[in-house]
């Protein structure tokens, strides 16, 4: 694997004032920092060969490939543990459409072996009923737990069956689910006691038979992650699921999204995040732009203001004034910024990039050199070469860092459903970097990028110009980030200058020659900001998009080199 990031502090010889960070001479005062992880910031496709990885090796083969839900990297033998509540109904669902979706993006073929065990455990999990997914409640038990808040995760699994790979059993079960769901959950007098007795089902649950739309309805807020209703009737023509998705749509904005976008009553934010990207792919789908309005109320007021703006990064939980974040949330922040970009405003791009480049790569589990070896025999599975597992998993991140130094909990936990949701935003990231209509071609996101229509290199790491070869005829358009200096913006096409215009967020050459490269030089910056975050000022130095160096605030686990004392001077080192 090519190196990512270069040594943290090499010093210069002879030359007691000076680091060189990231490429950087710094005139510095003392450093005193952690030796940063190699991280990725700038390969999408990278990425996500490590999330297939990470997703196919975690089954349990001693208990019918039930896939772990927690592995526990930092204590003396790190482990991977089943859980009851998440382990088929959560992690399966989520896991086949992340590795399919990826798998498609990056144009591999994913393991025929590790698609077929996912799909017999998330089509066993329908045979208690066909709506939720059910699953044991320990090691070797039979399928018994149904949770209402995991429907839309064997949702997913069943679309990316359908979608990727046709298969039209998936497809059915995906049908009869929604008629189940609409008749006890979406029709006026629904009722959980309902759905229970009609499956012959016992134990809890919540909602009595009340009149539709009743504000206090729980379990109908925290059914469904609707986006996933949204595609499947893209990919099928379902309108039913169209409809009810419209439906819970019309419930969220009328009860969780005000006007002027306040996220009171949120405390874990992945709920909150859900809602917002749910709501935005329901405002696409039927040109709602009142749904989108709130949506956009919502990211730029109530989300931002409990946020990292720059990174991307949002709190696991409010209530906690922590840290520790949720790779989930940003991949859903992610997804809001393209959605908001679709939509017609399009310098939300530049936020998409942004977080992507600033912690959705970063924040994977790529170096793994910090966790111990498992001990060989293992005692059980679950004990088995963790590390080499589990690499490219995601977690709980800091800003900065694998570990918060502010409140830290789940220190070291790496959740597999995290993993699904982690690796499905960067698969979205990737299909939003360029896009053809009949204007011509446009690059929105400056990753690497390919398809039958345009070959895009982009100018990460090394500060090199966008590099684009189209395939097709068409004019080009390149979306030139806010930071671009654009008197030094340059574009040469086989070594000769050649003409362009600029728009409010692109570059446009009209009609360039079809397959040759044209290159377009637009410069890194690099520049400060400063975040408060819980209550403290983390310094940031960008490359463009991405992150050269950042304040450690003590962590052990760093993702990027401290910023040195007094380190205000800067120049690039050759």
């Amino acid at each position: 694997m090519r190196q990512i990031m270069k040594k943290a502090i090499e010093r210069l010889s002879g030359l007691k004032k000076f680091v060189i960070i990231g490429g950087i001479v710094w005139r510095v005062g003392a450093v005193d920092a952690a030796a940063p992880l190699q991280v990725n910031t700038w390969d999408i496709d990278l990425a996500l060969s490590a999330g297939i990885h990470c997703m196919s090796n975690i089954m349990n083969p001693n208990d019918r490939n039930i896939p772990y839900f927690e592995c526990l990297v930092l204590i003396n033998t790190p482990m991977m543990r089943f859980n009851p509540t998440y382990s088929v109904q959560n992690v399966v669902g989520r896991s086949l459409y992340a590795i399919l979706k990826a798998a498609d993006v990056i144009g591999v073929t994913p393991d025929p072996g590790v698609v077929s065990k996912y799909r017999t455990i998330l089509l066993d999990s329908y045979q208690l009923e066909r709506g939720i997914p059910a699953g044991p409640h320990y090691l070797g038990g039979s399928y018994t737990d149904v949770w209402t808040f995991l429907a839309h995760c064997g949702f997913r699994g069943m679309l990316g069956m359908w979608q990727y790979q046709g298969d039209t059993t998936t497809r059915q079960y995906f049908d009869d689910g929604l008629l189940n769901l609409k008749n006890y959950f979406f029709d006026p007098g629904f009722s959980w006691q309902a759905y229970q007795q009609q499956f012959g089902l016992v134990g809890g649950g919540t909602g009595g038979s009340v009149a539709w739309p009743g504000p206090n309805v729980y379990n109908l807020e925290s059914f469904f992650d609707s986006k996933y209703l949204v595609r499947y009737h893209a990919a099928s023509g379902n309108q039913l699921a169209l409809d009810m998705a419209t439906t819970f749509g019309t419930f969220l904005l009328t009860f969780y999204f005000p006007a002027d976008g306040n996220i009171a009553g949120y405390d874990h934010m992945y709920r909150c995040m859900l809602h917002m990207t749910d709501l935005a792919e329901i405002a696409i789908a039927t040109s709602n732009s009142l749904m989108m309005e709130r949506v956009r109320a919502r990211y730029d007021n109530g989300v931002r203001a409990v946020s990292s703006p720059g990174t991307g990064w949002v709190p696991e939980r409010l209530s906690q004034h922590s840290d520790v974040g949720e790779i989930n949330n940003t991949g859903e922040m992610a997804e809001t910024a393209l959605r908001l970009a679709e939509w017609g405003w399009t310098q939300y791009y530049e936020d998409a990039e942004r977080f992507t480049r600033a912690h959705l790569l970063p924040a994977q589990l790529l170096d793994i050199s910090f966790v111990n070896p498992s001990p060989d025999p293992p005692p059980s599975d679950g004990y088995a070469r963790v590390r080499e597992r589990v690499r490219g998993a995601y977690g709980f991140p800091a800003p900065y860092g694998h570990l918060s130094t502010i409140n830290p909990y789940l220190n070291g936990a790496f959740y597999m459903d995290i993993v699904g949701g982690g690796i499905a935003s960067l698969a979205e990231v990737k299909t939003h970097c360029c896009k053809h209509t009949g204007e011509g071609h446009f690059v929105n996101l400056l990753f690497n990028y390919e398809d039958s229509q345009i070959k895009v290199i982009g100018p990460y790491p090394d500060d090199t110009p966008v590099y684009v070869t189209l395939k097709t005829p068409g004019d080009l358009q390149v979306r030139l980030p806010s930071w671009v200096d654009r008197a030094k913006v340059s574009v040469t096409i086989d070594g000769m200058g050649a003409p362009f215009s600029l728009t409010p967020y692109y570059l446009k050459i009209t009609a360039p020659p079809i397959g040759k490269r044209i290159d377009v030089r637009i410069m890194l910056e690099m520049r400060y900001t400063t975040e408060v975050i819980n209550g403290r000022s983390v310094r940031i130095l960008w490359k463009g998009d991405s992150i050269a160096a950042m304040n450690q605030m003590g962590t052990s686990l760093p993702y990027f080199p401290e910023i040195p004392t007094n380190a205000d001077d800067f120049q690039y080192y050759e």
